[in-house]
């Protein structure tokens, strides 16, 4: 994506779908990065991720050409100002009850005349070498998104949609159908009205409607009624998904087989245990005879399924030939005359 062109996209109410990065770590950011979505929402405020960090993970971002968005912890103007300075290409502001709180969230995010951020050398200023350039075009590229989840901000949807400088209304699901007492199966109805009552003031007042969809099933009922930004789930939970249905599908797989897997490891089993028997006895005859012990070790001709034997010498009766059947050979060809002699001393068994 023209990184340049992600606010014209949200304001114009292009469909965009995002996800939220959870595990503090560039490299998952990469991965998110190439899957194809419009963006990702870095989440400070929900997960253990260090302010130096937050940079770190936004320029993940930008070698894919990726924008970042940072949800940051609240709406502290410091906050929203490290975000920012980090490159990311917006902010996500929680808990936005108040017109207020709105209005104080635009001027934290924008340079005079249009708010009150604070000039400073960082990342994404060129670290003080391109200031100029960046304060001539931070106010038209920055997006600035406050998220509604409280019943105060149900209540005031309509004023905290018509503060200016405001591109998104987001609404948070989860923290809304607690505040609204509308948890669960039972409460399904009174949050989808709740929601729909938000998006719906939000394209009213001209802005950008968006919201978090935990399965992407629930993304077409949204945007039927005018939300156009989608945070799609996290990083997180597509992790915890992909791996227990693939976990899943691997069982059902071997349920198929019928046991025959069960089945040939018993009959590999009994063949090797055969087969060290009769080593055994051969080892145990000709350390009484010869007073070495002959044993298959890893390399020896015929696999690595065998550890030379510690204790066939008449004064170590008691141990046994330990099989590994990590280290199973597909057949048990050795002799006594091919496996190597190895002195009883007890410094020279193999461990």
């Amino acid at each position: 994506m023209d990184m340049s062109a992600f606010r014209q996209k949200c304001i114009g109410k292009t469909n965009l779908v995002g996800s939220f990065a959870a595990i503090p770590h560039p490299v998952a950011v990469e991965v998110m990065a190439l899957t194809g979505l419009d963006f990702v929402c870095i989440d400070w405020e929900h997960t253990q991720i260090a302010r130096d960090t937050i940079e770190t993970m936004v320029r993940a971002a930008d070698v894919h050409r990726v924008p970042a968005m940072v949800r940051v912890p609240g709406h502290a103007p410091e906050a929203i100002q490290a975000a920012l300075d980090s490159g990311a290409q917006g902010v996500l502001v929680p808990r936005v009850s108040t017109a207020a709180q709105a209005e104080a969230a635009v001027k934290a995010s924008r340079y005079p005349p249009l708010g009150e951020r604070g000039v400073g050398p960082g990342r994404a200023a060129g670290y003080g070498y391109r200031i100029p350039e960046y304060l001539a075009a931070a106010n038209d590229r920055v997006v600035v998104a406050v998220q509604v989840e409280t019943s105060e901000g149900l209540a005031n949807i309509e004023a905290i949609a018509a503060i200016d400088g405001i591109d998104v209304v987001f609404v948070g699901p989860g923290d809304l159908s607690v505040s609204i007492d509308a948890i669960g199966p039972k409460g399904v109805d009174k949050l989808n009205e709740a929601i729909t009552r938000i998006i719906r003031a939000t394209v009213a007042h001209g802005r950008t409607s968006g919201i978090f969809c935990a399965s992407p099933q629930t993304i077409s009922q949204w945007a039927a009624i005018g939300a156009s930004f989608f945070v799609l789930a996290s990083d997180t939970m597509f992790l915890g998904a992909g791996a227990a249905a693939n976990c899943t599908a691997a069982r059902a797989e071997l349920r198929q087989t019928g046991g025959i897997g069960q089945k040939l490891f018993k009959l590999k089993t009994f063949s090797l245990k055969s087969a060290a028997h009769w080593i055994a006895s051969k080892l145990d005859g000709d350390c009484r005879a010869g007073g070495a012990c002959r044993a298959v070790r890893r390399g020896a001709p015929g696999g690595r399924g065998f550890s030379p034997c510690r204790s066939y010498c008449p004064s170590h009766r008691p141990a046994r030939v330990m099989l590994s059947t990590a280290y199973v050979p597909r057949s048990v060809t050795c002799t006594p005359k091919t496996l190597p002699t190895l002195p009883c001393a007890p410094e020279n068994w193999a461990t």
